[in-house]
C-alpha cells in the first residue's frame, strides 16, 4: 500500500475534527492529489445568504495576500456536500494541535509567535475593512510543525446572512458581547476575541506575568475599556516584555552582587566580638620587661592582622574587582556594537533597496513594522548573549540604528545624484546645442578656400599653357 492509498484509507469519506463551520478532512482534487477541505455543515448551507457570502469570501481570499491568510475555493465533494478546499499539506486547527499535544504550548516562542502573528494579520484585515470577530481555536489554523497562525472565514464577510449567530454557535465565549447583541463589530471586537484566544492557549500553562494585565484589559466588557486596535495591543505586549526583561536583568545583577558579597565575606577575615574585661592595674615598662617580654611572640598577632585586605569596604567592589568589571563591560559592549551593526545594516537595507521605488505606502508601512520587530528581536537576543542590561542594550541599539540610517540615507542620496547626472548627460547627447552647431559651421567654412582664390589659380594655369603653346609654334617656324 503506497502513501496515497494510506491517506485514502484514513481520510476517504470520513469526517475529521470539527473546524468552526464544518468538519476538517481530506479529499482527492481534480489532479488526483489529496487536499485539505472543510465540509460545511448542512445547517449553514441551508441558512439564507450563507452560500453567496462564502463564494464572495473565497474570491476575496485569492486577492488578499498575506502570510497569515489561507486562500480557499468552494467545491462540491463526491458525497455532493459543499466544502472549502484549502490546498495540500498538513493543516489542522489550533484546538486539534493543543488537544493532541498539550506540551506544544511550552515550546520556546510558540505562544509568542502565535499571538504576534494574529495581531499582525488582524491589523492587515482591519486596514482592508474586514473583522474576523471569532478567534476560536477551531477557527485558527496552522500547518503541522509550524507556529504561524492561518485565518479564513472572517465573520464580517457574512454580515448579509440571516441568523449570523449560526456561525459562532458553540463558540460564543470567543465573541465580543456587543457582537452577540447584534452589532456589526469593530476593531475592539477583534481585540476582545484575541484576548479570549490567548486565555485558551495558556489554559494548561502559567500565563506570563506581563500578559495577564494585557489580557484583562483586552477582554473588558465595554469596548471603550479595551485596546482600540490590534496594533495598540501588540505595542503594549512588546513594551511590557521589555520592562519585564529589564526587571529580570536587574534581579540577576542583584543576585550576582549578593553572591559576590557572600564570596567576599567568606574569604575575608572577620573581626571577632571580644568580651570587655576591665583593665587591671597598670604596670610600668620596667615591671613588664622584668617579667621576660618577648617581642616576636607578643607582637605576632599584629603581623597576622596586617594581611587583611582593607582596599574595599563591606558591600563595595574593591579597585581590582571594579577594574575587572569595567573591562568585561567594555568587551561586552564592543561585541554588541559589532554584531548589532551587521544585523541592523542587513535589516534596514530592505527599506532602501530598489524595490522601494515601486512600493506602495501600505506596503512600506507593513515593511517598516516588520523591520522594527526584527531590530527589537535582534537587540534582545544580543543583550541576553552579552549580559548587558536591557536599558544599556536599548541605548546602544538606538545609537547604532541612527548611524546606519544616516549612512544609508547618504548612500541613497549619492545614488540619486548619480542617476540625475546620468539622465542629464543622456539628454545633452540627444539634443545638439545651437552654439555647437554654429561653431562647427564656422570651422567648416574656414576650412574651405574662397571661390575667387580658386578662379585665380585656374586662370594662371590657363595662361601658362598658352605661353607654352606659343613657344612651341615659334620653334616650329
Amino acid at each position: 500500500m503506497n502513501f496515497e492509498e494510506m491517506l485514502e484509507q484514513k481520510h476517504g469519506g470520513t469526517a475529521g475534527p470539527y473546524a468552526f463551520i464544518g468538519a476538517l478532512s481530506k479529499m482527492r482534487s481534480a489532479d488526483r492529489k489529496f487536499v485539505n477541505v472543510i465540509e460545511v455543515s448542512q445547517e449553514l448551507v441551508d441558512a439564507p445568504g450563507f452560500s453567496h457570502a462564502l463564494e464572495e469570501e473565497a474570491g476575496r481570499s485569492k486577492r488578499l495576500t498575506h502570510k497569515n491568510l489561507l486562500p480557499f475555493e468552494v467545491v462540491t465533494t463526491e458525497k455532493g456536500t459543499k466544502a472549502a478546499q484549502m490546498g495540500q499539506g498538513s493543516i489542522l486547527t489550533v484546538k486539534q494541535l493543543v488537544t493532541d499535544n498539550p506540551a506544544v504550548v511550552a515550546t520556546k516562542d510558540f505562544c509568542e509567535n502565535m499571538v504576534s502573528g494574529l495581531l499582525n494579520v488582524t491589523t492587515f484585515l482591519n486596514e482592508n475593512g474586514i473583522h474576523h470577530l471569532c478567534y476560536s481555536p477551531d477557527n485558527v489554523f496552522l500547518r503541522r510543525y509550524s507556529d504561524t497562525p492561518l485565518l479564513l472565514f472572517h465573520c464580517s464577510d457574512f454580515s448579509g446572512m440571516n441568523n449570523r449567530e449560526l456561525l459562532w454557535k458553540g463558540h460564543e465565549q470567543f465573541v465580543a458581547p456587543e457582537v452577540l447583541d447584534g452589532e456589526d463589530g469593530t476593531e475592539a471586537s477583534d481585540v476582545y476575541s484575541i484576548g479570549r484566544f490567548v486565555e485558551f492557549l495558556y489554559a494548561s500553562a502559567d500565563m506570563p506575568l506581563e500578559l495577564k494585565a494585557i489580557v484583562k484589559k483586552a477582554t473588558a466588557t465595554a469596548p471603550s475599556d479595551r485596546y482600540q486596535t490590534a496594533g495598540e495591543m501588540l505595542a503594549a505586549i512588546s513594551k511590557r516584555r521589555i520592562g519585564m526583561r529589564t526587571i529580570l536583568a536587574a534581579a540577576a545583577v542583584v543576585g550576582i552582587l549578593l553572591v559576590g558579597w557572600g564570596v567576599y565575606s567568606t574569604v575575608t577575615p572577620q573581626q571577632t566580638e571580644m568580651e570587655y574585661i576591665a583593665p587591671g592595674p597598670k604596670e610600668d615598662g620596667d615591671t613588664i620587661l622584668s617579667k621576660g617580654f618577648n617581642e616576636e611572640v607578643e607582637l605576632a598577632f599584629l603581623k597576622d592582622t596586617a594581611r587583611v585586605d582593607d582596599d574595599a569596604a563591606p558591600g563595595q567592589l574593591s579597585p581590582r574587582q571594579e577594574k575587572a568589571y569595567r573591562e568585561h563591560q567594555t568587551k561586552a559592549e564592543d561585541i554588541f556594537r559589532r554584531q548589532y551593526s551587521k544585523q541592523a545594516e542587513r535589516i534596514l537595507a530592505r527599506l532602501y533597496g530598489k524595490s522601494r521605488k515601486t512600493m506602495t505606502e501600505a506596503d512600506f508601512i507593513r515593511l517598516s513594522s516588520t523591520v522594527t520587530d526584527e531590530l527589537v528581536k535582534a537587540q534582545q537576543q544580543l543583550t541576553e548573549m552579552t549580559g548587558l542590561s536591557p536599558a544599556r542594550g536599548q541605548l546602544l541599539a538606538s545609537n547604532i540604528i541612527d548611524q546606519v540610517t544616516n549612512r544609508l540615507d547618504a548612500q541613497q542620496r549619492k545614488e540619486q545624484q548619480l542617476e540625475e547626472m546620468q539622465r542629464a548627460k543622456s539628454a545633452i547627447q540627444k539634443t545638439e546645442d545651437p552654439v555647437d552647431e554654429a561653431i562647427k559651421a564656422a570651422a567648416n567654412a574656414a576650412s574651405k578656400k574662397p571661390e575667387s582664390f580658386t578662379r585665380g589659380i585656374e586662370n594662371q594655369k590657363r595662361d601658362s599653357r598658352r605661353e607654352e603653346d606659343f613657344k612651341e609654334m615659334e620653334e616650329r617656324r
